[in-house]
């Protein structure tokens, strides 16, 4: 098949906001033929039910995403806004990809066995649940009592469930305190080192999934500047009615980031689960070339997810 590499021009180097939600329809695409396609549904394991479930929180992240590219559009009698695009919008949108990609791929793909899966997945569970025990004094019906009393349950079930992992029986009383940090403060950003407990941060993941086109410490920075109501948002909100060139760049560089997440973890996925390669070697070969492209771009060849680049 002859492939005109001009045609990836507008895919591999966007340059408007047309060409980004081009690029966000073939990931929409390519989620939904995965969590439309029955035959691969089939799961026992309830951590592979809720991996399967991320993917669906991932599809529709990107929908929205694709959504906020139209822009905001109001009117009353004295004032018409026309398709504002607010790019510190787009920046908390994809910081939640970013930790959504990070959080899969630390808990189903950097770790070593199923003992270690086991123990990050039921920390991950664990520190949901316990900060939901907080709504305690808030909830006022029988069913609502019962439902926390049932979840203070199963987080006391899922402590001795860790405790009795082989992995956590191996590591050595210093590391079991490590664990058991983690379960106190109601974390579970933790990676095995051998027998060696490593606590991580949130900015750490650029690190584990095997980024090498992002600095950690910037990255990370960056999304927090945006994502939080710091000065630096405000001024840059300012901007964006004055400088239409720097708040394209801005939100460009936003989706460059956002679709480099959607490729790892859609490699991740198909990491995790093998079969749905053959879903994603039905997209057109374009398709397969556009997704490997921003995967390797932000993590290198090795993690190609097949031969797809090498036809182009």
């Amino acid at each position: 098949m002859n492939l005109n590499k001009d045609e990836f021009e507008p895919f591999f180097n966007p340059n408007t906001i047309s060409d980004c939600k081009d690029l966000l329809e073939i990931y929409t695409g390519f989620f939904l033929s995965i969590i439309t396609d029955q035959t691969s549904n089939e799961e026992k394991l309830i951590e592979n039910k809720e991996a399967k479930l991320v993917l669906q929180m991932m599809m529709t992240r990107c929908a929205n995403l694709k959504n906020t590219l139209d822009g905001l559009n109001f009117k009353n009698k004295n004032i018409h806004l026309r398709e504002i695009i607010d790019p510190t919008i787009i920046s908390s949108l994809v910081r939640s990809i970013y930790e959504m990609t990070g959080m899969f791929n630390l808990i189903f793909i950097n770790t070593k066995d199923s003992n270690e899966q086991k123990i990050l997945y039921l920390l991950w569970v664990h520190a949901g649940l316990a900060y939901r025990q907080r709504f305690t004094s808030l909830m006022r019906s029988k069913e609502n009592t019962e439902k926390i009393e049932t979840e203070l349950k199963q987080m006391q079930d899922i402590v001795l469930e860790i405790k009795n992992n082989e992995k956590y029986k191996n590591l050595n009383e210093r590391n079991q305190e490590k664990i058991q940090n983690r379960i106190d403060k109601k974390e579970y950003l933790i990676e095995f080192i051998g027998n060696e407990v490593s606590f991580l941060r949130w900015k750490d993941l650029v690190n584990t999934m095997g980024i090498t086109k992002y600095n950690a410490e910037q990255i990370y920075t960056y999304f927090s500047l945006y994502s939080h109501p710091s000065n630096v948002s405000v001024f840059q909100f300012a901007t964006m009615f004055n400088d239409k060139k720097q708040t394209n760049e801005l939100i460009l560089f936003n989706l460059q980031l956002a679709v480099s997440f959607f490729s790892i973890f859609t490699t991740d996925y198909i990491r995790l689960f093998p079969k749905s390669i053959k879903i994603f070697e039905e997209l057109p070969l374009k398709n397969q070339i556009i997704i490997n492209f921003y995967n390797s771009f932000a993590r290198g060849r090795g993690f190609d997810i097949n031969d797809a680049l090498e036809k182009l």
